[in-house]
């Protein structure tokens, strides 16, 4: 690299931080705790502080079993910094949002060149569900990071040379933190993704040679086991129980009436990953397809737009979005995982594309991208008969929306998302927050 290629890169990456900063942290406390799940988990963070019970989550000093403990680790030494406040509740999610985009431009980077890594750093940021999961005190944007690092260190320790292999050891540590951070979902996406492209590229071999699977599973074990294990020591089957029934149980049935078809999250992810996700259809059907004739030695093309990397997110992306439409409890943020190799697979048609204006699939891409438009503005226009439709609903998942008015506070709280705080009990609140949130879901 030349002093004017590092130069620019340094550039880039400087405006990139800058951009992922403003748009995480900028009035990232102004808002109120917006659903249930935020409160929950911001009071199980502050319980945590002023406890400073560091093993068990507690939620009105109940034990609270719907997730591990690593996002409150993290929230308490956040309200010892700035305070118990909503920024200091969501700072882990922004800060981890700000540290997933650097990982992803700096992985494409090396692999790919400046130009798609900045297609795909702008890709991963510039959307609403990585945006939105960034803003919130929710566990998602923390196993994001943890997840998209683990399958990271998985290419680079199976396909580096010297000293790069050593990043093989972050597919185990990515995997254990992600277990701390949501439970099972956090081994088992890199372990779908990262099977899935060891059977298809038949590297299994390469895999037991390189991957140090015995060593690394001693290491994720390690890493995670020990708070498991403690709190089953320390609260038995309370624990076990509960813990049972927001894993294994929510996988196999609908939980707290988040439910859907098998095609759920095929709107979510167009309307999700919009406007990016017009581009996305293309090239992971190109993909798929000049992979599967190279695997089937029906055909060994001379040149193929579509790099072996190309293929791995194409099956990490597949691999996360069978994963989680298997499960009964469906809910639009599951498949956050999927959305850097969304952003990958994306970038890499873009940068193709600006360099052929012929490539296949443009023409429909754009059409495909003015028809999510037209969808996003027609729901817009239709938000007063949806609130009607599904108010029940509404007030089940954000206990205050029963108190907004509908037009101009409706259209407000839509696109600013400027809704009344909501549920939990920090010291300024007053009880009736506290009994808000510890409502009961029907």
């Amino acid at each position: 690299m030349t002093t004017t290629d590092r130069s620019s890169h340094a550039l880039l990456l400087l405006a990139l931080l800058l951009l992922s900063g403003l748009l995480f942290f900028l009035g990232l406390g102004d808002m109120g705790l917006t659903d249930r799940d935020e409160g929950r988990n911001a009071e199980a963070g502050r319980e945590m502080f002023e406890s400073g019970d560091r093993l068990t989550p507690t939620f009105n000093g109940e034990l609270r079993v719907a997730k591990p403990v690593l996002l409150y680790w993290l929230m308490e030494q956040s309200y010892r910094l700035f305070g118990s406040n909503e920024f200091a509740a969501r700072f882990p999610s922004a800060l981890f949002g700000v540290g997933l985009i650097l990982m992803h431009y700096l992985f494409l980077v090396h692999q790919r060149g400046q130009t798609i890594a900045l297609f795909g750093g702008l890709m991963l940021l510039l959307n609403l569900e990585i945006l939105g999961l960034g803003r919130m005190a929710l566990t998602d944007s923390v196993l994001i990071f943890f997840t998209t690092a683990s399958l990271y260190g998985f290419w680079l320790g199976l396909h580096g040379t010297g000293g790069v292999r050593r990043w093989i050891w972050m597919f185990y540590v990515g995997m254990a933190l992600a277990t701390l951070t949501k439970g099972p979902v956090g081994f088992a996406v890199p372990l779908v993704a990262a099977a899935l492209y060891l059977t298809w590229t038949r590297r299994w071999q390469d895999y037991w040679q390189k991957g140090v699977p015995l060593i690394g599973i001693a290491v994720f074990i390690a890493l995670a086991a020990p708070w498991y294990a403690a709190m089953f020591i320390v609260h038995g089957d309370a624990y076990a129980t509960g813990a049972k029934a927001h894993t294994i149980g929510r996988f196999l049935a609908p939980m707290e009436g988040h439910q859907g078809t098998i095609f759920f999250y095929l709107p979510v992810l167009l309307l999700a990953f919009f406007p990016w996700s017009a581009l996305l259809p293309v090239p992971l059907y190109h993909t798929l397809k000049d992979w599967y004739l190279i695997r089937r030695a029906r055909t060994q093309p001379a040149s193929t737009d579509t790099s072996e990397l190309d293929l791995f997110a194409a099956l990490w992306l597949v691999g996360t979005f069978l994963f989680f439409t298997a499960s009964a409890t469906r809910l639009p943020h599951y498949i956050g995982p999927l959305f850097p190799a969304a952003a990958l697979l994306t970038a890499s048609y873009w940068s193709r594309c600006l360099h052929d204006p012929a490539a296949k699939g443009i023409r429909g891409s754009i059409h495909l991208m003015m028809g999510v438009g037209y969808l996003l503005a027609i729901g817009f226009a239709c938000l007063p008969t949806l609130y009607t439709t599904y108010a029940s609903k509404m007030v089940r998942e954000f206990p205050l929306a029963g108190q907004v008015d509908l037009g101009i506070r409706l259209l407000r709280m839509s696109i600013r998302s400027s809704c009344r705080p909501a549920i939990w009990s920090l010291p300024h609140r007053s009880p009736a927050w506290r009994s808000v949130a510890a409502s009961p879901v029907h």
